[in-house]
């Protein structure tokens, strides 16, 4: 999962559109935490492709000055898996799960309980320790393993940008910030209640 690519997505939407005169800050969360949810299933080079489309496919028309809906990104980034993946296999139809199906298993019960039993282990202690538990969780409830030591160091990347792109939404000052800080904050929690469970035992 790439919440740090949904994050990206999210800025970059912001710097293009804006948000509903009608929505108040609550909605505003609540869209981006949606986003996060069911957008996180694509790769940082799905979103980014997914993002450039929306962009510049959008015109003036009424509406169009708007944030998308959820729905119009989940289809831009179907669209862009399909592009993506149909050039990486020579032009062959994509095999195996769809969007749908794959982000439907990695938020299903039984992969969150593979996931919070995987990180039961020395390597999820040590990601505990080193902030990036919650990144393990992610990526085992999307791949239903655990990564590679190669795979543990770009998890351990992630989580270091993650905290920067956070310390900037603190720091306020362009579209979208105190949405998304809100939600760096619940994320930020999130890690602490596994860091917890793995090293201490504390299940919340």
């Amino acid at each position: 999962m790439s919440t740090k690519g949904v994050l990206k997505f999210i800025d970059e939407l912001s710097v293009n559109f804006s948000f509903r005169r009608d929505w108040d800050e609550e909605r505003e969360k609540s869209w981006s935490t949606l986003m996060v949810r069911e957008l996180g299933g694509f790769s940082d080079e799905i979103l980014a492709h997914a993002c450039r489309s929306i962009i510049v496919s959008r015109g003036q028309r009424q509406g169009e000055q708007w944030m998308p809906t959820i729905a119009e990104c989940i289809k831009s980034c179907r669209e862009a898996q399909f592009l993506i993946e149909g050039e990486k296999n020579k032009g062959r139809l994509p095999l195996g799960a769809g969007p749908l199906e794959k982000n439907f298993a990695v938020w299903s019960d039984e992969r969150r309980i593979l996931a919070d039993q995987l990180i039961m282990t020395t390597q999820g202690k040590t990601a505990a320790k080193e902030g990036w538990v919650l990144g393990l969780h992610n990526f085992i409830r999307e791949h239903a393993r655990v990564p590679t030591a190669k795979e543990e160091n770009e998890l351990r990347t992630s989580s270091r940008e993650f905290e920067e792109e956070y310390r900037k939404c603190l720091s306020g000052g362009f579209p979208c910030a105190k949405p998304l800080a809100d939600l760096g904050t619940k994320m930020l929690k999130r890690r602490e209640e596994l860091a917890e469970m793995v090293l201490h035992g504390v299940v919340r």
